[in-house]
Order: structure tokens, then C-alpha cells, then sequence
């Protein structure tokens, strides 16, 4: 999300308060999350907090004020989903305009078919529930993440901007 942050600042009409409005959101968020966890270990402790999978989810199934608040779950939910929507939106919009200016082309447009067929694909050959989820991430995500998306993506994003400045220095 980091990269996708630094494709999106440039774009931004309003530069002035950038600085500030970044460090906000990044308070406000860790305090929200910081928040939410506090409440779950308050509720649980420590020990059953570790053991189950979506903590919040459990305490907000907990909630009946009055028998008129009930379900909770279910704002909860639809905030997962309407977040996830917008990190694949931004995300695929970000990968799309790298793709685009890593092979030079000036609109992006062609490239969202490929670009969708690709997620769609990995997405398929995603987990079958939340057990292999967890065991992925337990086992092979550090070693994966650290030779795909944290060192072999930037180094050849970054041999790509050496060979194409390369060009334009013989160019001239």
C-alpha cells in the first residue's frame, strides 16, 4: 500500500497540506486499530484473543443493547467489504498505470483487460478457506513476500528506470 500511497501523491491537486494530512491518517488509523484491539483483548484476554481468528468479529457478535442494537457482525462486515473493494480498486488502478509506464505506453486503458484476467487468475488459485490462508501465512508468505513483492519487483522496476534513463541520456 506504500507504493500504491506514493503513485497516488502525485496526482494530488492540493500539495500544501500533504505532510499533515498523511501523518493524521496514519495517527488516526493506528489509534482505530490500537482501539479495536485493546477492546478485543479487554473482552477475551490475551490468551483466547490469540486463539481465535477475527477477534473483533467475535466481540461485535457480542453486542445486544437493549434488544434493539443487535448484529452487529454485520456493519462489520459490510466495512471489510467496502474496504476490500476499495483496495482492489486502488490497487489495480496503481498496478495498471506501473505496467503502463514500464512499457512506455501513454494510455492505460488496454491494459486493464490483461491486468484483470491476471488478478482473476490468482485469485482462483487462492485458498479454499481460512486454514490454508493461515498456514500460508505462517509458512511460506515470509520467504515468498520477501523474494517477490519486497525484492525482486522494486529491482527490476528499478533496472527498468536505469535502462530507459540510459536511453534518453543517448538519446540526446
Amino acid at each position: 500500500l506504500v507504493l500504491a500511497a506514493a503513485m497516488l501523491i502525485p496526482a494530488l491537486r492540493d500539495q500544501k497540506n500533504l505532510t499533515r494530512n498523511l501523518i493524521g491518517t496514519v495517527v488516526a488509523v493506528g489509534l482505530i486499530l490500537s482501539w479495536v484491539n485493546i477492546m478485543s483483548v479487554a473482552v477475551f484476554g490475551p490468551e483466547n484473543c490469540s486463539n481465535l481468528e477475527f477477534p473483533f468479529f467475535s466481540l461485535a457478535r457480542m453486542i445486544d443493547l437493549a434488544r434493539i442494537i443487535t448484529r452487529m457482525e454485520l456493519f462489520i462486515v459490510l466495512i471489510w467489504v467496502f474496504g476490500v473493494f476499495v483496495q482492489i480498486c486502488t490497487l489495480t488502478y496503481c498496478s495498471t498505470m506501473a505496467a503502463a509506464q514500464a512499457a512506455g505506453v501513454t494510455k492505460y486503458q488496454p491494459l486493464m483487460f490483461p491486468i484483470f484476467v491476471l488478478i482473476n487468475a490468482v485469485a482462483a488459485s487462492g485458498f479454499q478457506d481460512v486454514v490454508q490462508l493461515r498456514d500460508f501465512l505462517e509458512s511460506t508468505w515470509g520467504g515468498f513476500g520477501l523474494l517477490s513483492f519486497e525484492l525482486t519487483i522494486p529491482l527490476l522496476l528499478y533496472a527498468v528506470a536505469l535502462l530507459r534513463k540510459r536511453r534518453e541520456v543517448q538519446n540526446l
